[in-house]
């Protein structure tokens, strides 16, 4: 059988005319070098690759506000931003939650933590958030719209309220609050950072998270936009992880699910430098190895994914 169809390609290459052999090798060249080097950047960007001087470029001393800052990938921008010197102020719903990480912080990394306990997915809780920033006089440099909420069910299934859930938290929020915060972080003398969490499930269909996935395409589209009007003054960074070890996902670290520092420290380390990251390496290499497949395949990747680690569990 295999010989064949060695033989059959032997006569379509015999008839095949020399310029066109020469085009297809050169072509296939291109597309292994040009692989080759995505390959390289990729892994000069993630493994040997420093994080630019963030207190130099935002302002030392100044502020990052970390909305869903007290658990999560929330809790490890809160505490990775802490790091490097920036006070923090954590919107979060769960006070207890938060109160923990504010002490744990403060302990750790001598900077200041404020706390503001509210719902962000009811619009007017938006306005109370400009009220705290401007009677405690707070520079935010840094906003983090890390704050999501995730449901899975079939649409024909979901309740309205949950849709809606879905839709103010991750897109109505998101939005308002950078709304609010844009003309401060524009009248800054240092530069500022807008970071977006978004989700892998924003660049393919993602069955049973339908809303959910929506909702972080807005969120990719909105960032990719906004940066476009504001990258003179405001580096803009949208992060699409794939599976994140979180309460929200309830997975344990190991295969493609990653703890939620490997994400922020991937992250920091594209902020400045590009407009999106999968985060973590390991999701790194998965979206550039999902480049590659055909759409139908990712489709088939995507369920498997899905089963594996959400549907069958």
């Amino acid at each position: 059988m295999l010989g064949h169809i060695s033989k059959s390609i032997d006569k379509i290459v015999e008839k095949t005319p020399k310029q066109a052999l020469y085009g297809f090798a050169a072509l296939g060249s291109f597309y292994v070098l040009r692989s080759g080097f995505r390959v390289l950047s990729s892994f000069y960007r993630h493994v040997i690759r420093r994080p630019l001087d963030f207190p130099s470029r935002y302002g030392k001393g100044s502020w990052a506000l970390v909305t869903g800052g007290a658990n999560g990938i929330g809790k490890a921008w809160s505490q990775e931003l802490a790091k490097l010197g920036f006070n923090i102020l954590i919107i979060d719903f769960d006070w207890e939650a938060a109160n923990q990480a504010k002490e744990t912080i403060e302990l750790n990394y001598k900077v200041v933590v404020e706390m503001l306990i509210l719902d962000l997915s009811d619009q007017d809780n938006i306005a109370n958030v400009g009220k705290f920033i401007e009677e405690n006089n707070l520079d935010i440099s840094i906003l983090v719209n890390n704050a999501g909420a995730h449901k899975m069910a079939p649409v024909k299934d979901m309740p309205n309220e949950d849709i809606m859930k879905l839709i103010n938290t991750n897109v109505i929020a998101m939005t308002l609050l950078t709304r609010l915060l844009l003309p401060k972080l524009l009248e800054r003398k240092q530069r500022s950072a807008i970071i977006n969490m978004s989700s892998v499930s924003a660049h393919i269909g993602f069955p049973y998270s339908t809303v959910y996935a929506a909702t972080k395409s807005y969120i990719r589209i909105f960032s990719a936009s906004l940066r476009e009007e504001i990258k003179e003054k405001i580096d803009v960074l949208v992060v699409s992880p794939e599976g994140v070890s979180t309460n929200m996902t309830k997975k344990p670290v190991g295969g493609d699910i990653v703890r939620p520092e490997d994400c922020v420290i991937g992250a920091l380390k594209e902020l400045g430098r590009r407009i999106e990251t999968f985060g973590a390496p390991r999701h790194t290499w998965n979206g550039w190895k999902n480049s590659f497949f055909s759409d139908a395949t990712r489709s088939e990747r995507t369920e498997r994914y899905l089963r594996k680690y959400f549907i069958n569990k």
